[in-house]
């Protein structure tokens, strides 16, 4: 660390610490003035002859000058519309009905052409996996998808259910 780089870092711990002073300052006064409101209110009728002296706006007090700037707030994305009851399921049911025999949750939502919650679609694969539709070839993690294996399909490709006799 060079001398200057000392000098600025040592600057700037001073200005935060000024910053913060002001804000413990401004904070009592609003605590103060608080406090004298509930008095005067339960009194005896004074109130409105006395005038408070104003607060300092806490937006300056607060906000050091050597404060980075504020990052801008992510939006918040769009979430689909409430579906009937059912739809979801009936929808990932068609859509593994065009799958191959393995495929993978991108393979999944590019089928069903829209974005379900995670929770509900998650929930419905757990679902279709215990009733023997579907098994897990690979658990997904982080950013690498969950493998499935269709298991409803015929080795002829024409799908049907695998503990169905054979006709």
């Amino acid at each position: 660390m060079t001398r200057e780089e000392y000098e600025q870092r040592r600057r700037q711990l001073e200005a935060e610490r000024r910053a913060g002073l002001e804000l413990i300052e401004a904070a009592h006064q609003a605590q103060i003035r608080a406090l004298e409101l509930v008095w005067l209110a339960g009194g005896d009728g004074t109130a409105a002859a006395v005038a408070l002296p104003p607060l300092p706006a806490l937006a300056a007090v607060a906000t050091p000058r050597t404060a980075p700037a504020a990052t801008p707030a992510r939006a918040r994305p769009v979430r689909p519309p409430r579906q009937p009851l059912g739809k979801l399921r009936n929808d990932i049911q068609d859509a593994l009905a065009t799958l191959p025999d393995t495929f993978g949750t991108r393979d999944l939502l590019h089928a069903l052409g829209y974005m379900p919650y995670r929770g509900s679609l998650h929930r419905i694969l757990g679902d279709l996996r215990q009733e023997g539709q579907i098994e897990t070839l690979h658990q997904g993690e982080g950013r690498i998808q969950s493998r499935y294996r269709n298991l409803r399909r015929q080795p002829d490709g024409t799908g049907g259910d695998p503990g169905a006799p054979a006709q």
